[in-house]
């Protein structure tokens, strides 16, 4: 016996106006706002930075622009880890030394949703961030020196110790993204570059000497000569000269929304 034809026509009609229907619906419920919360991941040849972005995101995805303010709170960390370093100004070996900071920032973003549907959709976008730089930290292995055979025997393994230089940072700093990916109402998947406007270090501390308490009593470094502190110039260690002038950071970031009304 032969189909009927019409029969099959009008079912396949009806699936496709009701996959439509489904569709208008998905987009419709879909709210102009949701608040989102992440992580991201961003590294240059010297440093790396891990970040958590909250943000509200104004606009749906499947209109032609959106716009993100938000805040991000991030923790920066420079320099090698791998070796122990000789300090030939002051002839002194450090085991393991590393910089890092903690930056809080405020940041907004404009984003062109240059393919979109109901359900993914492909953007491009730059955003401005207004950081603010604090607890910054100089982490050193600090080791126990004994005088053994005419000769000084440097001892390690006590692991890091953090001394604190105020002013090794700047309190305030700007930078620029440029960002590309895909997301949905619920969640977006973003690679990014990061360029620092304005350097995160303060180069004058960085060449100059720096005074800290290898007997860790004091852990405030200090940028004059203190009696029983000993010096290091933190431009004479390559790796962290390096981390100190980075200014483009290369990354990655997921992010998940909250009351998109996707699932309404």
């Amino acid at each position: 016996m032969k189909p009927n034809r019409p029969l099959f026509i009008l079912i396949i009609a009806l699936a496709f106006s009701s996959a439509s229907t489904v569709h208008a619906q998905t987009h419709k419920n879909i709210n102009p706002y949701a608040l989102g919360v992440g992580f991201d991941f961003e590294g240059s040849f010297g440093a790396v930075n891990y970040g958590i972005p909250i943000e509200f995101r104004f606009g749906k995805t499947t209109d032609p622009f959106t716009f993100h303010i938000g805040e991000r709170f991030s923790f920066h960390n420079g320099g090698d880890d791998s070796s122990l370093y000789y300090d030939p100004l002051y002839g002194l070996w450090l085991h393991e030394p590393t910089i890092s900071f903690t930056q809080f920032s405020t940041y907004f973003h404009a984003r062109w949703n240059c393919w979109r549907d109901n359900e993914f959709t492909a953007f491009v976008g730059a955003g401005y961030y207004l950081n603010f730089n604090a607890n910054a930290r100089v982490n050193i292995d600090v080791p126990n020196i004994s005088y053994i055979n005419n000769q000084f025997v440097y001892t390690y393994g006590d692991g890091s110790r953090r001394f604190y230089c105020s002013d090794l940072v700047h309190p305030l700093s700007h930078s620029l993204r440029l960002e590309a990916g895909i997301e949905m109402p619920l969640f977006e998947l973003t690679v990014f570059c990061s360029i620092d406007l304005t350097g995160n270090f303060k180069r004058n501390v960085v060449k100059n000497n720096i005074y800290y308490d290898p007997s860790l009593v004091y852990r405030d470094v200090t940028t004059y000569p203190v009696d029983g502190f000993s010096a290091i110039n933190l431009a004479t260690l390559e790796d962290i000269n390096d981390a100190t002038r980075d200014r483009v950071f290369i990354g990655v970031g997921l992010k998940f929304f909250l009351f998109s009304g996707y699932f309404k």
